[in-house]
């Protein structure tokens, strides 16, 4: 184990963020470990250059989430594990739209258990079986 000074707690940080795109969370819980005195530090200088970016964490896993077809539930769960919290998730039902025209024909009850496996929240379910239905 490295010692606990500043400039092996910014390597480490760089080494981190050099793998993946972390949250400052994500970081501050992973350099805590291995240098609890010059965490804080490091996530500093990592800010002011500009290599600590929450936002694109987010529109990371937004991505994500319309590539897979995934619902506000599992974004939600997500976001919480990288230790960020927004209001408001954009586009859910466009993205259970998305999800939907890759799985073809199903009926009202297949469609609801699809995409409440997938993160969907009980309200954009409701709405898409009603549109589809009621129209």
């Amino acid at each position: 184990m490295k010692p606990d000074t500043p400039e092996n707690a910014l390597a480490e940080a760089v080494r981190l963020l050099s793998r993946r795109n972390l949250s400052e969370a994500q970081l501050r819980s992973k350099l805590t470990a291995s240098f609890p005195e010059n965490c804080e530090s490091a996530i500093a200088r990592m800010r002011e250059r500009g290599l600590i970016r929450d936002s694109s964490v987010v529109d990371q896993l937004l991505a994500r989430a319309i590539k897979e077809g995934r619902g506000n539930e599992w974004l939600e769960h997500e976001l919480a594990r990288a230790g960020l919290n927004i209001e408001t998730l954009p586009g859910e039902t466009d993205r259970a739209w998305v999800a939907l025209r890759k799985k073809g024909d199903m009926d009202a009850m297949q469609i609801g258990r699809y995409l409440g496996n997938r993160g969907f929240t009980v309200e954009c379910i409701a709405a898409i079986i009603e549109e589809l239905y009621d129209a």
